[in-house]
């Protein structure tokens, strides 16, 4: 899994002869995989340091390394000078990005005229086109003429019932033309309407109205029932209808400006309780002018009133079509939730623009018959990530549909950020794009400062997409809507939602900050449900979570801790909180725990709560029989969200996954002193079946055994990391990933002969490479072969013209470096040389990582120059030391020394370590992330600036750490910048070599160790800097495990699309 950078030095003086010198050739040949995301290596050149960052350029493109590298050296700059700084305050921002950032990609301004309001600009389009249709509400139709006079004639009504301007009037409708005009007739008098959906609980209501202090609520007859219930005075629409008559229909005269208050939306909070977000005019048209700039409606357009108009979205396919003279059709109420309804009205009413979050998109998309739907030409998606998956299905099947993609939360207008999406643009989450007009979009640190492009942060929004604040909220408000140092003055809003920039300044929405989800498109704040269920009689804690990864699956599990002898019955529970919560807050599933899981601060815990499984065995139940069997059902019950288990219970089909067996086998190792696999579970998948296992099976109990030569009569083992690669191989065969390809130039004329026999020689010396490797009764074996039929290959280009000469080297050394492996019928070293001229010649190398590792390749060279000088003198092989061991004896001792006590001692140490560490670190990429991993490299070399290295030292000697300590600290503050993650693990390599006989072999000796470090609390760089040290020196005082059994015992997420247990590595040479 690691192993280090082979780089050959020229200066090197243990690389040279006489009349030889040795150079390095083809460095892109010289890398030909990589292992993890990415992998930063420093190497201590003389005076100076030097860094090489390889990385997998089918996840990074080359100028994000780049920028990466600046930020590291800014961090590592940052460290050095301020060693009592907060980490939170250590700057990796350059100039030229701040200015980039704040300001470039800000310049959003466009003229807005004060006079002009939303009504306004209806009216002026009601008096240009007063015959066309502005909306159809089934067989019903309105022109602009009916509606604006409608809406006046209720607007005199308000006046008359002493309406004023910035009062909140409630609307109790559900979707309807009378819904529009009561829109309409509130912003006429200069008051702001308040949605209230009749459809959620009437307790809700109640809430809204009493908060937002309604007066006067306008509804129909058919709400009666919830209209009773509320303390304001009822306007029923309905019979107004029969009297509207009696009013004018000319426009009052009421004086309003952009300033005014326009709406009133609810939205979830965290207390508890819903909160109202109050937005004026100037704010809404801002908006409504900035769309059609951008998408340009015209009067041919119909456009769907499908959303509920107490969620913002629905202000724009309100107002948008309105205002410009395009016609709104009207949905039936639920009609948003019926995908064949919407395809029918769609068809029907030849609608060309509609708005789908991507879950509901998605499940637009399977609509059978949808090119039906031919008329659309926009299709405007927001409020959750847009997947690629989606999107691409998206354009197969609406080829001539445009895509828009918006982004904004209730407390500004709507929308903030837009991107027009593009089918030849690939992105694994879809951007959300740029700053609509005048508006300012930052993302900042902790200490509400700016971040570099690419590095994760908070999400601020200031200028006219801001609403008020939070209605009769001002402590709320004033949390919520700060003023920051770095733009004085100048009102944000702090969205919760974390995002990092592109290179070309597009946003990336990266999740929230806090328990707010986006759940099928709500908004739902998960402690507002927890509150209510904490009301529930029966429950004494509660927590609520989200399950599923995708827009189509997920949903909303509570998790219940219930009252002793108490029963909770969960058809009652959901009544229950139905009556208090709108039906896309109420949880799909329900997970009954002892108690919920907390964290060092008595804090939920809520990584740690367990994944829902609606998964139920179709088994007939057996109970368990013997105690083993016994024993087994109580372990998968505290595993597994099952009440029982029986003994012919399929693990998988009760909802067992890789990351539960881990733990299985881990209590099954501390229960029954047993050692097994978690391949055993796969193999032994019911609990019968894995009983018989365990009582075969016996722990074994060796003393530790010395560093000697092993009983060669005896089949020899492999050691662990081979094991790992030997399976790794069984299942891509081939594979090119572990080939440690090395080319160098030799300049200077060379005697063929000699340089055979060395080579001959070393292999003859070194054992692994004659090895090769075979499985017998399920075990893996090592055989060493005899070296007499190995040879160089020699190939001469000396007669071929220049240009054809370098070609054909590529092409060779091309080949050389993905030479296809097989561990069985071997060779698994293999040397090639190329004449180029009589003083040049390049010299080609290749091994399998299983029988070598890059000590190994600097063994090999130094080896490789002494005995050709030896051989060249007329000397032989004494003139290097003997060698007591060999790779085989090291590999049967780790067998045998590795077990029992010793082994349980390091493994306790890791699980402790590693316990409850995030799966996976989610570094942001440029590029969708394969499903299954690939192993492609690319290298970027660079110098670290002058005198860093001086600077380093002093600061170790003042600090007491050493420079590996500090290196590494700044890649893994700079690790959880980037991810927005504190809990940070990176692989670093060790030689593995702790036996002085162990020095001069070579073998796969190379381990990799997980260096976790948790930056919370915001410590100093003092003492951050102590972490690492604490880290660093547990983990090398238990580096005798390899890390394939760290991978066996830690259970984690298990994803092919990334490296397990740590995704990206560094490593100091020196």
């Amino acid at each position: 899994m690691f192993n280090y950078q082979v780089e050959v030095d020229a200066q090197d003086q243990t690389l040279s002869l006489p009349s030889l010198s040795i150079e390095p050739y083809g460095a892109d040949g010289s890398r030909v995989a990589e292992k993890f995301d990415m992998s930063l290596i420093i190497s201590d050149k003389n005076e100076s340091l030097a860094g090489t960052v390889s990385y997998n350029p089918d996840l990074f493109e080359a100028e994000t390394i780049v920028r990466f590298i600046q930020h590291y050296e800014l961090l590592l700059a940052e460290i050095l000078k301020a060693p009592d700084q907060s980490i939170s305050g250590l700057r990796m921002i350059t100039d030229a990005e701040y200015q980039m950032i704040v300001k470039e990609w800000n310049q959003t301004a466009v003229p807005l005229a004060e006079e002009v309001t939303i009504h306004s600009l209806i009216e002026a389009q009601a008096r240009k086109t007063p015959q066309a249709i502005a909306l159809s509400f089934d067989d019903q139709n309105l022109t602009f003429q009916q509606l604006d006079e409608f809406a006046n004639q209720l607007a005199h009504r308000l006046i008359e019932q002493g309406v004023s301007a910035e009062e909140p009037i409630g609307l109790l409708l559900e979707r309807s033309p009378e819904m529009i005009i009561g829109i309409l007739a509130i912003l006429k008098v200069g008051a702001a309407y308040v949605p209230l959906e009749p459809s959620h609980p009437p307790e809700r209501i109640c809430y809204q109205v009493q908060d937002a202090q309604l007066k006067i609520v306008l509804t129909l007859t058919s709400c009666d029932s919830i209209a009773n219930e509320l303390d304001s005075e009822i306007l029923y629409l309905d019979q107004f209808d029969t009297c509207k008559n009696d009013y004018s229909v000319i426009k009052p005269d009421v004086t309003t400006t952009n300033s005014n208050l326009a709406y009133v939306i609810y939205t979830s909070g965290s207390t508890g309780t819903p909160k109202g977000v109050a937005v004026a005019h100037r704010s809404v048209v801002n908006l409504l002018t900035w769309m059609q700039r951008t998408i340009n409606l015209n009067e041919t357009d119909v456009v769907l009133f499908k959303t509920p108009f107490s969620f913002d979205v629905s202000v724009w396919q309100i107002f948008w079509p309105l205002m410009v003279g395009a016609r709104m059709q009207i949905a039936k109420s639920e009609g948003e939730k019926d995908v064949d309804y919407l395809k029918q009205i769609i068809k029907d009413s030849k609608v060309t623009v509609c708005h789908f979050g991507p879950a509901a998109l998605s499940v637009f998309l399977s609509v059978e018959e949808i090119h039906a739907c031919g008329s659309l030409r926009h299709i405007l998606t927001g409020g959750e990530s847009l997947s690629l998956e989606i999107k691409e299905r998206f354009y197969r099947t609406l080829p001539s549909t445009e895509l828009h993609h918006l982004y904004g939360p209730t407390e500004t207008t709507v929308d903030v950020s837009y991107r027009r999406c593009s089918p030849l643009e690939v992105y694994s989450v879809e951007p959300i794009g740029r700053p609509i007009a005048n508006t300012q979009l930052y993302i900042l640190d902790s200490k509400q400062k700016p971040v570099p492009i690419g590095v994760v942060g908070d999400l601020y929004v200031g200028g006219m997409s801001l609403s008020r604040g939070y209605w009769h909220r001002p402590e709320l408000t004033k949390k919520a809507f700060i003023e920051t140092s770095f733009r004085e003055g100048e009102r944000l809003y702090k969205t919760g939602d974390l995002a990092r920039f592109r290179a070309d300044g597009q946003l990336v929405f990266m999740g929230r900050a806090d328990q707010q989800v986006k759940v099928r498109g709500y908004r739902i704040e998960l402690e507002e449900i927890e509150a209510q269920l904490m009301q529930y009689p029966a429950l004494s804690a509660a927590a609520v979570g989200v399950y599923g990864n995708d827009n189509q699956n997920e949903g909303l599990v509570a998790y219940l801790v219930v009252e002793s002898a108490e029963e909770v019955d969960r058809i009652e529970l959901e009544k229950w909180l139905s009556s208090r919560l709108p039906s896309y807050m109420i949880p799909q599933l329900y997970v009954e725990l002892d108690r919920l899981p907390l964290n060092q601060n008595g804090k939920l815990d809520r990584q740690s709560l367990p994944i829902p499984s609606e998964t139920i065995s179709n088994s007939v139940y057996v109970a368990p029989q013997t105690e083993v069997e016994k024993e087994l059902c109580e372990i998968w019950q505290s595993l597994l969200p099952v009440e029982r288990v029986g003994v012919q219970d399929n693990f998988f089909e009760l909802g067992g996954h890789s990351l539960v067996a881990t733990r299985v086998i881990s209590r099954i190792r501390k229960r029954f002193k047993v050692e097994l696999p978690v391949r055993a579970l796969f193999e032994n998948q019911t609990v019968n079946s894995l009983a018989n296992r365990i009582e075969n099976t016996q722990a074994d109990q060796i003393e530790m055994p010395r560093l000697v030569a092993a009983d060669r009569t005896l089949p020899i083992p492999v050691s662990f990391s081979q094991l790992r690669l030997w399976i790794i191989d069984r299942f891509q065969p081939g594979n090119v990933t572990y080939n440690m390809p090395l080319a160098v130039k030799i300049n200077g004329e060379i005697d063929l002969a000699v340089l055979e026999k060395v080579f001959k020689a070393l292999v003859v010396r070194h054992e692994s490479l004659r090895t090769t490797f075979y499985e017998e009764d399920g075990e893996v074996y090592q055989r060493v072969r005899d070296a007499s039929d190995w040879s160089v290959v020699f190939e001469d280009l000396r007669d071929l013209s220049e240009t054809a000469r370098q070609e054909r080297l590529g092409e060779l050394v091309v080949q050389h470096a993905l030479t296809q492996f097989d561990l069985v019928a071997g060779p698994l070293f293999k040397v090639s040389l190329v004449r180029l001229s009589n003083e040049s010649q390049v010299l080609m190398a290749n091994m399998h990582h299983i029988i070598s590792d890059g000590w190994s390749v600097r063994v090999l060279l130094q080896e490789m120059v002494a005995l050709y000088f030896a051989f060249s003198q007329g000397g032989d092989a004494s003139v290097l030391p003997s060698l007591p061991i060999q790779y085989a004896d090291y590999a049967a001792w780790q067998r045998n020394w590795l077990q029992g006590e010793v082994l349980e001692e390091q493994l306790t140490y890791w699980k402790e370590k590693l316990a409850q560490m995030p799966s996976f670190l989610r570094l942001p990429t440029d590029r969708p992330r394969p499903a299954m991993q690939t192993f492609n490299g690319a290298i970027h070399a660079f110098e670290l600036p002058e005198g860093i290295r001086s600077e380093v030292e002093e600061f170790c000697q003042a600090q007491n750490v050493t420079p590996y300590m500090v290196l590494l600290g700044a890649y893994q503050l700079l690790m959880s910048r980037y991810s927005g993650q504190d809990d940070i693990c990176v692989g670093t390599p060790i030689a593995g070599r702790s036996h002085v006989e162990t020095e001069n072999l070579i073998g796969f000796f190379v381990n990799g160790l997980p260096m976790r470090t948790k930056l919370d609390g915001n410590p100093s760089v003092k003492e951050y800097l102590a972490r690492v040290k604490e880290t660093a020196l547990g983990a090398f005082s238990h580096q005798s495990i390899p890390i394939e059994r760290i991978l066996d015992e830690i259970p984690l997420e298990r994803d092919p699309a990334y490296p397990p247990l740590v995704q990206v590595a560094f490593a100091l040479q020196n």
